[in-house]
C-alpha cells in the first residue's frame, strides 16, 4: 500500500544509491509476450549514479522489428526522461479492458494519472510500418515533449495504407494537460481518407463510397472517458470531388419513368424499394460540416451535387448515447413524354437513418414518387386504350 502511494520521483530515488556504473547486456531468443512469439530481444544498459540509460533495446518478431533507447536522469533539479523508437514495423497489441462499462459504452472509471510535475519527458517514434488494430500506417513520425504537466504534441504524422485506393496522409498537433482535470486541444488534417474508414465507427454498412479531405479541431476535459465524451467540442470540415451513394439507384428510377411512355404495362412494375436499392448514384462534389458540442454532433450544410441532382443531409450524432438520427433529401428531375414533347418534373427522395450505432433502421420515403408514377402510368394506359379503339 505504501508503495502505491509513492510518487514516480520517489520510486526513482534508488538511482541515488548506485555508487558506480553497472553495465547490463541481455539477449533473449524465442520468448513470448502477450501471446505473441518474440524471435529475439536484446538490451544494452548502463545504470550509474542518478542515471538509467538503456542505450539500445531491440525486438524482432513476425509482426515487430524495432529498436529504441530510453534514459532517466535525476542528477539535475528537474528529472529528464527521454524515449526514442525507430523501426521497420510495429504492431500495437491491446490488453484486455478491465474498466467498468456503462450502458452507453463509455467507462466512468477515473483516470489514474501519476504526478509528473517534477519531470521533463521527450518521446519520439519513427517507423516505416505501424499496425493499429485493423489500420496499417507507413512512415509514422511522432515527437511529444512534456513539461509542467503539459504534453506538447509537436509532430504526429504519417500515411494510412489503403489497399484499394490512394494512400491517406494525416497530420496532428496539439497539447494534453494533466493540470487539474485532464484536458486536450488538438488540430488535425487528413487527406484522401476513404469515407468508410470514418463511417464504419458508427455505421455497420457501407452507405457512402468516397475519398474525402478532413480538417478540424477538437477539445475536451474530464476525469474519465465518459466525462471526456460529454465535454467534447469539435469542428470538422469535409470535402470530396467524387462520391457515390450506395443503395440509391436514381438512374434506374429515372430510366423507368422515361420508359412509362412506351411500356406503361411493365415499366417500374417491380417494388419501387427494390429498384431504388439495386445500384448506386454518383456525385461530382461533396462538402459539409460536422460540429460537436458536449459530445453531440450536428450535421450542417452537408451537400452533394451533380447534374440535375442535389442532396442535402442534416442530422445529429450523439456520442454520449451512441445514437444517431440523419435525414437526407435528394432533389432530382424525372423526364417523361407529355404529348409529343419531353418535359421534366422536380421530385424528392427522402431517406433517414435512426437508432443506436450498432442497431438502427434506415428507410426511404417513396410516397411522392409512387403517386407520381401511378398517375403517369394511368395517363399512358388510358392513351394506349384510346389508340387501340
Amino acid at each position: 500500500k505504501d508503495a502505491e502511494k509513492r510518487t514516480l520521483l520517489h520510486k526513482l530515488i534508488w538511482l541515488r544509491t548506485i555508487p558506480k556504473d553497472i553495465k547490463l547486456k541481455i539477449k533473449i531468443e524465442e520468448s513470448k509476450y502477450n501471446d505473441e512469439a518474440i524471435d529475439k530481444l536484446t538490451l544494452d544498459a548502463i545504470i550509474s549514479h542518478r542515471k538509467l540509460n538503456i542505450q539500445k533495446v531491440s525486438l524482432i518478431s513476425n509482426k515487430n522489428d524495432f529498436t529504441g533507447n530510453f534514459s532517466i536522469d535525476i542528477s539535475k533539479n528537474i528529472p529528464i526522461i527521454t524515449t526514442n523508437i525507430t523501426g521497420d514495423k510495429i504492431k500495437k497489441r491491446f490488453l484486455k479492458n478491465t474498466n467498468k462499462i456503462t450502458k452507453n459504452g463509455w467507462s466512468e472509471n477515473l483516470y489514474k494519472i501519476p504526478n509528473l510535475r517534477s519531470f521533463e519527458i521527450k518521446f519520439s517514434l519513427n517507423s516505416k510500418k505501424v499496425t493499429y488494430r485493423n489500420l496499417k500506417f507507413n512512415d509514422v513520425s511522432i515527437l511529444i515533449k512534456f513539461q509542467n504537466q503539459y504534453f506538447n504534441i509537436e509532430r504526429f504524422s504519417g500515411i494510412i495504407n489503403n489497399s484499394k485506393t490512394k494512400d491517406s496522409a494525416f497530420d496532428l498537433q496539439g497539447n494534453l494537460s494533466l493540470e487539474g482535470l485532464p484536458s486536450f486541444n488538438i488540430a488535425y488534417k487528413i487527406i484522401n481518407l476513404p469515407f468508410n474508414t470514418l463511417s464504419n465507427l458508427i455505421l455497420p454498412q457501407n452507405f457512402i463510397t468516397a475519398i474525402i479531405n478532413i480538417s478540424g479541431t477538437a477539445t475536451s476535459y474530464g476525469s474519465s472517458p465518459s466525462m471526456m465524451i460529454t465535454q467534447l467540442k469539435s469542428q470538422n470540415k469535409f470535402k470530396s470531388s467524387a462520391i457515390s451513394i450506395n443503395n440509391m439507384n436514381l438512374r434506374g428510377l429515372t430510366q423507368g419513368i422515361a420508359d412509362l411512355a412506351t411500356k406503361p404495362e411493365i415499366a417500374l412494375k417491380k417494388p419501387l424499394k427494390e429498384i431504388i436499392t439495386n445500384g448506386s448514384t454518383n456525385y461530382k462534389f461533396f462538402s459539409g460540416n460536422l460540429n460537436f458540442d458536449n459530445g453531440v454532433g450536428i450535421l450542417n450544410e452537408m451537400k452533394l451535387e451533380s447534374r440535375n441532382l442535389k442532396t442535402n443531409i442534416t442530422g445529429k450524432i450523439d456520442l454520449n448515447k451512441k445514437y444517431l438520427n440523419i435525414n437526407a433529401i435528394t432533389a432530382f428531375k424525372g423526364f417523361y413524354l407529355k404529348g409529343k414533347k419531353i418535359t421534366s418534373i422536380n421530385l424528392n427522395l427522402p431517406y433517414s437513418i435512426a437508432g443506436n450505432f450498432d442497431k438502427h433502421r434506415s428507410e426511404y420515403n417513396l410516397l411522392q414518387i409512387e403517386n407520381f408514377i401511378e398517375e403517369l402510368r394511368k395517363k399512358y394506359l388510358k392513351k394506349t386504350k384510346t389508340k387501340t379503339k
